[in-house]
């Protein structure tokens, strides 16, 4: 009897048939528990590192100043005329991903902290704690989004008001069951000051709000036509998949976090229909080195 019920219990996991919660229930216990102390610091691994693998204080006075951008770190560097010396040796600090940290100290202007962004909010978070640990007080994301609607094009520098979260954003909030705001916000000293800088590039700001989603492929044709005809207030402008969780994770640590992308692709309703198309490449590499640019102008 006992081997038959095993033998019973055995098949319906295989067959995924045992009874099953609902997805809100998985959800709603995100905001459930989110005043509840918080584990697995990341002071904790950057002192490992420094006990372990960096005992030369690598990892000590670090600037206070990083970037997190979605593009090719050496080439960026090498497009805005960094030489070698200013870049210096990259750090491989991750284990369970692979981060690379690059410190540049330039020969004018601020130094900061740079790493090739990872996507989603596990990238990310995990990315933006070890830096504002490792010194960062100022933290900008420098990305990629979809645009909806007619809101801007490719060639356009798209500076973050706000993203409405994502799960992990939900679950790196503070504050009681049923009462977590749904859009995250980013720092205000950093995005004013990514502000001023592009205006003094002499570039138009264009601000936005953000969508992020947890995905890039296979996405919801329901849930974007929604987003471009539902009863959204505000109704967001772009979809991407980091700034929710980021900004929620640089609140939690103290620090003045900003993002600004640009569109790789874009989708509409046309004829009641949902449409989806592909930008630029060439306008939006540009963009990105411009948005590059204005991030080390707001360091200064």
């Amino acid at each position: 009897m006992i081997l038959k019920l095993a033998s019973s219990i055995s098949i319906a996991l295989m067959l995924g048939g045992l009874p099953q919660q609902k997805a809100g229930f998985v959800l709603e216990r995100y905001e459930s528990f989110n005043d509840s102390p918080r584990l697995n610091l990341p002071s904790e691994y950057i002192n490992h590192l420094k006990a372990t693998r960096f005992q030369h204080g690598e990892l000590d006075n670090l600037p206070k100043n990083a970037i997190v951008l979605y593009a090719d770190v050496a080439q960026m560097l090498g497009e805005i005329g960094f030489t070698k010396e200013e870049i210096g040796a990259p750090l491989k600090l991750g284990t369970s991903d692979p981060t690379v940290l690059f410190v540049i100290r330039p020969k004018k202007g601020s130094p900061f902290m740079l790493e090739q962004g990872l996507p989603g909010a596990g990238g990310i978070t995990t990315q933006a704690a070890e830096l504002i640990t490792l010194g960062a007080r100022t933290i900008v994301h420098i990305g990629t989004c979809a645009v909806l609607g007619n809101f801007a094009d490719s060639n356009d520098v798209i500076l973050a008001q706000g993203s409405y979260k994502d799960g992990a954003g939900v679950l790196l909030s503070s504050g009681p069951p049923n009462q977590i705001a749904s859009i995250a916000y980013p720092g205000e000293n950093a995005t004013g000051q990514l502000r001023a800088a592009l205006q003094h590039d002499g570039v138009q700001v264009v601000s936005g709000i953000g969508f992020t989603s947890p995905v890039y492929y296979f996405e919801s044709s329901g849930l974007y036509t929604d987003l471009l005809t539902g009863p959204w207030k505000p109704r967001p402008n772009y979809i991407e998949m980091e700034q929710g969780p980021f900004f929620e994770l640089a609140r939690r640590m103290g620090a003045s976090a900003a993002s600004m992308v640009v569109a790789g692709d874009r989708y509409r309703v046309v004829s009641g229909k949902l449409t989806h198309d592909f930008l630029n490449d060439e306008k939006r590499a540009a963009a990105l080195r411009v948005a590059f640019a204005a991030a080390l102008q707001s360091f200064k």
